[in-house]
This record gives structure tokens, sequence and C-alpha cells, in this order.
């Protein structure tokens, strides 16, 4: 059993000494913000869109989305059978400097029961002060509002969210879209194609979105070759959707379109058992995710409109 301690950096000036709890583990630096102060994988294109719409997150959610990416370059880039006893449990701490670390250390215990539900994995949080140069992360607008979206809708290239922005549109909502992609040659088309289908669709609604690639490249972690199982994917997904959603400053409703069975993965077969089988929308985890929501005090919730519905429906 390999553990592994992930640290977030931001800035040069980000020097806070850090004492792992568990020093045997393996530590890896990982530098969020680049030389203009911007934030790097994906967070800040994500921001730079909402900013080019006349919208401003929260520093407290740009906190989330920050958590999400860094729990991402964990869940992607720690290898389950280079890493773990049973060849999937793996055993890793994240140190994350916050806006108000006293808020997000009372919410660790919710952060660890949501995310070993949904990877199966055994994590821990711990949080610091961000440095004194980096209080605050979200840039000031220098454009007026243009973008008044009624609800949120995640987006992401597949036949479920297709649907669940057609079905929106037609009962008259302004969704703004959110999509986020790794690899530009395969999801990234997917959604384009998508999104130009739906606007041509419906020319006279107003249609926004935000697509943003949110990823880590391979070797950034210590002693690992990286892995495929993907099951934080989700967690990033509602993150960059509550990130779009606390922007407009009013409450919104966050559109998850997937069906009920996949949500639920009854196990069909041997592959689909306990943690084998993916909680990227389970009920049980989507509940965590809104209560951490509004501990946060981000005026928004999950909701999944097809949770009783099968893919045919």
């Amino acid at each position: 059993m390999k553990t592994h301690s992930l640290i977030c950096r931001l800035g040069v000036s980000d020097k806070t000494a850090v004492s792992l709890d568990r020093p045997g583990s393996i530590c890896t630096e990982i530098q969020f913000i680049a030389g203009d102060k911007r934030l790097e994988f994906g967070i800040g294109q994500a921001m730079s869109q909402l900013a080019g719409l006349g919208m401003k997150p929260s520093e407290t959610s740009a906190d989330l989305a920050i958590l999400a990416a860094l729990i991402t370059a964990a869940d992607t880039r720690i290898s389950r059978t280079e890493n773990s006893q049973n060849a999937w449990t793996r055993e890793m701490d994240l140190y994350v400097p916050v806006a108000d670390p006293g808020k997000w250390s009372r919410l660790a215990p919710l952060l660890v029961t949501t995310l070993n539900f949904l990877t199966g994995d055994r994590w821990r949080f711990f949080f610091r002060a961000r440095p004194d140069k980096m209080k605050a992360l979200v840039p000031e607008l220098t454009q007026l509002r243009t973008a008044y979206p009624t609800c949120i809708c995640l987006f992401s290239g597949g036949l479920d969210s297709f649907i669940g922005a057609v079905d929106l549109i037609a009962e008259g909502e302004e969704p703004l879209l959110v999509s986020h992609y790794w690899d530009p040659n395969s999801t990234s088309p997917y959604q384009n194609s998508c999104f130009e289908a739906v606007k041509k669709r419906f020319p006279k609604t107003t249609l926004n979105r935000v697509q943003a690639r949110m990823g880590f490249p391979e070797g950034i972690v210590k002693g690992s070759s990286g892995e495929n199982t993907l099951r934080a994917r989700s967690f990033l997904f509602f993150a960059l959707a509550a990130l779009a959603a606390d922007a407009t400053g009013e409450p919104k409703t966050i559109h998850v379109p997937e069906n009920g069975l996949i949500s639920l993965n009854v196990p069909l077969d041997p592959t689909r058992l306990g943690a084998l089988s993916t909680r990227t929308t389970h009920p049980f985890y989507m509940a965590r995710v809104n209560e951490l929501f509004a501990e946060l005090g981000l005026q928004t919730q999950l909701l999944n409109k097809y949770a009783h519905r099968t893919k045919r429906q």
C-alpha cells in the first residue's frame, strides 16, 4: 500500500510549510497559479468565459473548483493497481489553501463521506489559509453582463444531457450549458456538435455555455503512472456547474440529466458490484453534494429530472 499526499500551491509566494499527517506518504506539490496569476487546469479558462458574459463567481465557489481539480488530479493520476493492496482502494490526503479554512475544515467529514462513497477510496482533507498575495483569486469584471440564464444544465456531449437541454428549452427555460473535457479529440467535438444542433433547433433562444479543458498531464503525481477508472469525474463537473451558478448571483438549479438506471447502476453483472459500479449521479451522492453546497452558502442545488425514467423513456 502506497499512500499519497497532494499539496495545492497558489503562486510562487505560497511557501507555507505543510506538515504531512502521514510523513511516509508520497508527496506531490501541484502549482495552480501561472505567472500571470491565472488559475491553471481549466479553472481560469472557465472564469474567463464567465467574465466574458459579465458574471463573477465568489471566492467560495472558486475554492470548490480548486478542491475539485485537486481531487481530479489524485483520481486520474494515482494508479489503483500500483498504490493499493486490493487493486482498487487508494489512500489519499489533500492539502488545500482556501479563503475560509475554518469553514472548510468543519466540512471535511462531509467531504470524506461524499468522496469515499463516490470513488471507493479513502480520502482525507486538510485546509489552510491562502497566501496573503492570493486572498482574491476571482478577477474583477471589465464587461457588462450579457447573459441571464434561468438555470444551469450539464452538457457532456452524451444523449441524456442533450435531451435534458432540449427539454429545458422546450419548457421555456434559457439554460447556461456547462461542459468540461480533457482530450480535445474525443469528448469536445461531440459537445460542440450537440451545442450547434441545439442552437439550430431553437434559434430564438439565447443560449450560452461554459466549456473548459480541465485535467492534468501524465506524470504530474510522483510515483504513479495514471488511472482510467475516473470515479470522481462528476465531482469536478458539479463544481464547475456550481461556479457558473454562483456567478449569476441568483439562486439557480443545476440540472443533471441522467436516466435513473444509470444513476443507480443496478448490478446486472459482477462488474457492477460495489465500488466497481460508477456512482457519478447516485441519489445518495448527489444529496451529499447538495448538502455541501448548502453548508458553503451557495444558492444552488442539483436536480435530476430523469431519476425515475429509463434511457428509452
